[in-house]
Formats: structure tokens, sequence, C-alpha cells
């Protein structure tokens, strides 16, 4: 089944069992209120009655005048209107006089109270029953009779736990159908409600679905309206934000695979040319041209090395033998190894540190980290030009920096420093050697000591790189 018919179904069922509820709560609201108010006005309605009781008994003193004499409690109740004469012929003589054997010629429903035979009792202070009039009934309720302040006795009459005849029960009748009509009309009400419901919340979700069979198929340029401001908004910028990051994923591979292709291309190009021209006779067979192609190879080396070891950090094979190591030290003496290659090119090295820094790191892959650094450094460094080392550390990290003077890089290739093969279009390209992969392996190493690296512009000039471990 569907979800849009699920849900549909859902609220259709929730509303139907939330009405059905709500109109037995009704109906028996409406007939227990409507029992409470009969006898409230049975009460209301011997009030006349109990004060001509209570003036009798005040004239006599005592309940002797109506002492086991109910023909007398009849004339009382007669006199406030409480029974009819004839009511009192059928106490006596229940024939087809009576109203109630000849059921007044009407429906049930319609006989009204007063046309009930009287269930009266007079009961005295003591808690005996003085007079009594046909007492059926179980449950009763007992009314004090007062005089000048005191209750001399009490008037018990029945009790209505339902309601059985009258015009009552044909309005109790009334409300249930009309309840019932309601809950009809807003049952149907709510299946019009629910549909379109239904098919408002299943809507985006069959766009999503429809968007995740395009990503599947490698279309990734899909964009899901995002304006709503509930979970099913918020997934679809998440759908937008995934399908844009497998498009750039996608051009990130497409860029490796042309640029490793382009880079292992020309080495390649080159040697073959050498050996062409070698065969043919047009070069001869010399140690320049031998090491020529040996300067190629190792190029070629160097890059397929390069990429080995930025595939083994990309899917987490490189090896850490961590242990605790002199990171200053390590620092100097890389920096004397090249102090030789500096001196080539003229270039003006300085180290700013403190106090031995101690840090639990591999130390051949620190070594391969500064290696990377050093040598991009001193590679895209112009002659004569200045490199600047600095190393601190803090109670929240240790912070390396390298930085160099010009050229320097666009602000937009800041942050393309550490991608793959990634060269930035002025001085410094493959025309001053190195593959493009150094400090995409430097990333790695960083990141697999828990640090972070990040590049920017140099007051020198260039381009200076932050290196930040945690302590």
């Amino acid at each position: 089944m569907r979800i849009q018919n699920k849900l549909f179904l859902s609220l259709l069922i929730t509303s139907i069992i939330a009405v059905v509820i709500l109109v037995m709560l009704m109906q028996w609201s409406v007939g227990r209120g409507m029992v409470d108010y009969i006898n409230k006005r049975e009460v209301e309605k011997i009030q006349p009655m109990l004060l001509d009781l209570a003036a009798q008994y005040g004239e006599n003193k005592s309940w002797r005048w109506l002492q086991n004499n109910p023909n007398v409690l009849r004339q009382v109740m007669f006199e406030n209107l409480l029974v009819r004469r004839h009511d009192d012929r059928c106490e006596q003589n229940e024939g087809d006089d009576c109203p109630d054997a000849k059921k007044n010629d009407l429906p049930p429903e319609m006989i009204r109270p007063q046309n009930r035979r009287p269930d009266i009792a007079i009961i005295d202070i003591r808690g005996n029953v003085v007079v009594a009039i046909k007492p059926r009934a179980k449950d009763r309720i007992k009314i004090a009779i007062d005089w000048q302040g005191k209750t001399v006795g009490w008037v018990s009459i029945p009790q209505r736990e339902k309601i059985s005849e009258g015009f009552e029960l044909l309005f109790i009748e009334q409300q249930r159908h009309a309840f019932w009509l309601m809950s009809l009309i807003v049952i149907a009400l709510a299946g019009i409600i629910a549909f379109p419901l239904a098919r408002h919340f299943v809507r985006p979700i069959e766009k999503l679905t429809a968007g995740t069979n395009q990503l599947t198929q490698g279309k990734y340029t899909l964009k899901l309206p995002s304006k709503r401001n509930d979970e099913l908004g918020q997934l679809a910028r998440d759908f937008n934000e995934l399908a844009r990051t497998l498009e750039q994923n996608e051009s990130s591979r497409k860029r490796w695979l042309a640029d490793t292709s382009h880079e292992l291309r020309t080495p390649l190009a080159i040697l073959s040319g050498e050996i062409e021209a070698m065969l043919d006779g047009v070069r001869t067979i010399s140690q320049d041209g031998i090491q020529s192609m040996k300067e190629e190879v190792d190029h070629l080396t160097k890059l397929v090395n390069d990429l080995y070891e930025l595939s083994k950090a990309d899917i987490g094979g490189l090896s850490y033998r961590k242990s605790n190591i002199d990171l200053t030290g390590l620092i100097q003496n890389k920096l004397q190894a090249y102090q030789s290659i500096f001196n080539e090119h003229d270039l003006n090295v300085s180290f700013d540190s403190i106090a031995p820094v101690i840090f639990w790191a591999d130390s051949t892959r620190i070594n391969q980290l500064l290696d990377n650094l050093f040598t991009n450094a001193e590679r895209y460094t112009d002659h004569g030009g200045k490199i600047h080392v600095s190393l601190h550390q803090d109670e929240h990290a240790i912070r390396l920096l390298v930085e160099d003077s010009a050229p320097g890089v666009p602000d937009d290739a800041l942050k393309q420093l550490f991608d793959h093969l990634y060269r930035t279009e002025q001085s410094r390209n493959r025309e001053t050697g190195g593959s493009g992969l150094g400090l995409a392996i430097c990333k790695r190493i960083v990141e697999g000591h828990g640090g972070t690296v990040s590049a920017s512009h140099s007051s020198l000039g260039g381009v200076a790189i932050h290196v930040q471990f945690p302590v």
C-alpha cells in the first residue's frame, strides 16, 4: 500500500475514533445532565408541600395527624398540585378509568410525570416511616422538613437514575440522532481534508524519490524545492547539499584522472621521443642522452610513489608508529640538511622556536611532512628570497608555520593548494619541478595526527602554511 493511502487511512480512522468517542461522551453527558435536572425539578416541585407539612406539624406538635393516613397525604399533595383527583382513584382502584391503564391515548414517551402514580414517604426525626404511598423505588432522595429552624422530618421521593418515559426521553432521543448526524458530517469533512493533507505530506517524498533515482543515474544538477520549514524541508535541503557534494566529487574525480594522465603522459612522451630519436639515429646514444632519460624516469618514479602514498592516505593505509619526539630538534636537523639547497638559491632561512617541543607522533611521517613543506617553500620562492619557520606551543595546541617570500598565489587558490595535482597558473608550475601532490600528502599526514593544515598569504609576500597539532 502506498504511503499516501496509509497516511489517509490513518488520519481518517483516527478522526472516526475521536468523533465516536466524543459523541458517546456527549450522549452520556446530556443523559446524566437531564437526569440531574429532573431530580432537581422534582425537589423544587415539592417545596410548597414541605412548607404545608411543616405548618401542620407546627399546629399539631407531632406527626400523629398524618400517622398511617395516606389519604391525608394525598389531599396535601392534591392541594399542592402534585397529583390529580383521578390519581387518587387509581391508588385505590387500578381499573380501566386510570390514565395508566388506558395509557391516556398517548405514546409512552408523552406521558407527563404528573400522570404517574405517586411514590412518596414521610419520615420522622427518629427515622421511622410516618406514612407512605406505594414506595417502589430503591434509590431515593430525602428532603428535610424544617419548622422554626429545626428539622422535624423528611420527605422521601424516588431518585431517577435513568429516563424511560416523558418529554425528556423524547428530547434525549432527538439529541442522540442529531449527534450521530453531526458525527457523520464531521467524518465526511475529515475524509475530505485528510486526502489533500496526506497528498501534501507525500508530494515532497515523491520528489525526493524521483531525485534519488536521478542521482543513481549520475544526474547531480537536480535541485529540490526547499521552502518548507518542517523536517521535509530540511530533508530537501540536505538532499540538495548531497547532490552538490556528489557533483563536486565527480568533478574532482574527473579532474584527478585528467591531471594524473597528463602528469604521467609528459615524462612518458619525453622518454618515447628520446628513445625513438636514438633508434632512428637522429640522436646518438650518449651519456647525456641516457642521463636525460634517467631524469624523466626518476620524475616518473617520484610521481608514481607520490600517487601511491596519497592513495594509501586516502584509504587509511598509512601506518603510524608514534612515540615522543623532539619536534624542535627534528626541524633544526631538517633545516640543516636542506641548507646546501637553500644556499644554491641564495635563500635566507630563519627559524623561530622556544624550548624543545615534545610531541607524540610518527617521526618518519613528520620527516616526510617537513620534507614536503621545505621542498615546496624552496621550489616556489624566487632566487634571493626568504623562508621563515616558527614553532610555538601553548596549552591548547602546537603551531608550526612555514612561510616564504614572493611569488604568492591568488585568493581563490589558497583553499585548493592541498588538492591533488593542483598548481597555480603563475610561477608555481611544473617547470620548476614537483608533481603537485606534496601538499596533498602533507594534509593527510597532519590529519593522521589529529591536526589541521591551512594556507594563507604570507607577510613575506608568498604563501604561509599553518600546521596545528593538538596537545
